[in-house]
């Protein structure tokens, strides 16, 4: 990706993004899964008058499952 502050096609600079991201599922007891994920990066440039951010994200979700009969999508028999 690159950047072209004058709009000329001449002058622009690249813009790099680098990350990492490690991630974990956690059963809880045959109903659910807790999801964590972490992300550390680093996005842009300090040259040519530009931004250089760093970034952490963290990320909790909740998986909801079913097992057996008690399922929430159970196939109904027709007699």
């Amino acid at each position: 990706m690159a950047v072209d502050g004058a709009g000329t096609g001449t002058d622009f600079t690249s813009i790099d993004d680098f990350g990492m991201s490690f991630g974990l599922g956690l059963p809880l007891k045959q109903l659910s899964t807790v999801n964590l994920a972490l992300e550390y990066g680093k996005r842009g440039t300090t040259s040519n008058n530009l931004i250089e951010e760093n970034y952490f994200n963290v990320r909790l979700s909740l998986s909801l499952t079913a097992s057996g009969q008690q399922g929430w999508f159970r196939k109904r028999k027709i007699d």
